[in-house]
């Protein structure tokens, strides 16, 4: 029997991984069908990778020091303007540098995509529950890209473009943020 700290923490696993692959998957269609240049959406897609270099290392390194429940602020503070910008420009804006500065700020805040899962297992696990919270949340990581990546084709189908798939991760970073922050108010995943 799971506890109820267990199934939040794979209900954000597998709501990490649904966003992760929603945003890789979706980026590069959205800003052309926005009307965006190639080379600008090539561009967005390398300042968008060489962000996301130090956001890794930085999460795992900002965590060993301060703890991830105070770090979690600004990398879901950056990820959430990035993500907002992203939205903005399917519809309402197509301004070439708030592309680039979308990219930057999904990029630094998407640490918490691929460190957070790990640090988070770590920070909130017993000894004894290590092993099985690290496997949880990777297995539902990889079911939510899965399910991520064909729910994004979907809803573009539906509605004719990725606001609603973005709008989508809007809020499911947002319920992340505050069920990982609850979590580390009760302490620990048994």
């Amino acid at each position: 029997i799971c506890s109820k700290s267990l199934i939040v923490f794979i209900i954000i696993s597998l709501m990490v991984g649904t966003f992760t692959s929603t945003c890789l998957t979706s980026y590069t269609i959205h800003f052309t069908l926005a009307g965006y240049r190639a080379v600008s959406v090539a561009a967005f897609m390398s300042i968008y990778g060489l962000a996301l270099i130090p956001s890794k290392i930085s999460f795992g390194l900002l965590a060993d020091r301060f703890c991830a429940n105070k770090i979690n602020f600004i990398y879901f503070g950056l990820f959430l303007v990035g993500a907002v910008c992203v939205l903005l420009q399917g519809r309402y804006i197509l301004f070439v540098p708030l592309l680039y500065f979308s990219a930057t700020c999904v990029g630094l805040g998407n640490g918490i995509s691929t460190a957070g899962l790990g640090v988070w297992a770590n920070e909130l696990s017993s000894e004894q529950n290590l092993e099985r919270n690290v496997r949880f949340s990777q297995t539902f990581f990889s079911i939510g890209q899965i399910v991520g990546a064909t729910i994004t084709g979907v809803f573009a189908d539906w509605t004719g473009d990725y606001s609603l798939s973005f709008t989508c991760v809007i809020i499911m970073v947002c319920f992340i943020f505050i069920a990982i922050q609850r979590l580390y108010k009760k302490g620990e995943v048994d």
